[in-house]
């Protein structure tokens, strides 16, 4: 059985791409836009796995993960940024979230984080240079 992935994004592209890029090794169950309803379907999906944008209107990745995070006991975050660095991946251990990847690695790196953070091991792209 695939494990159940919601992915949060408020580009309509990322989104998309996001899916097919996890679809042959996850079941994607939902897509939200911004950190409110990411929380939103969270709750109604019980997904295994949020893939989740950091920069997003309404509330962003961090506050949503935060969020989610008080409530629930065992929620499994990879966070998606374009703007990656150090402090980025810095900030997503403080929130407690294991995986963090950077856009512009998506596709060498997500599958892998998904699959590392599942299993409650954490993953980070490496830090450009």
């Amino acid at each position: 059985m695939k494990a159940r992935v919601l992915v949060v994004d408020d580009n309509k592209q990322f989104l998309e791409s996001i899916a097919d890029l996890l679809g042959p090794h996850f079941e994607v169950v939902g897509f939200a836009s911004n950190g409110l309803d990411a929380i939103s379907e969270y709750r109604r999906l019980r997904p295994d796995l949020v893939v989740l944008d950091v920069s997003m209107p309404v509330l962003d990745g961090f506050a949503a993960a935060r969020e989610l995070a008080k409530s629930e006991q065992d929620v499994r975050i990879v966070f998606l940024s374009v703007e990656y660095s150090a402090d980025l991946r810095d900030l997503a251990r403080n929130t407690g979230v294991l995986g963090c990847v950077s856009k512009l690695r998506m596709y060498q790196d997500l599958v892998t984080a998904a699959k590392l953070v599942l299993e409650g091991r954490e993953f980070c792209s490496p830090i450009p240079a």
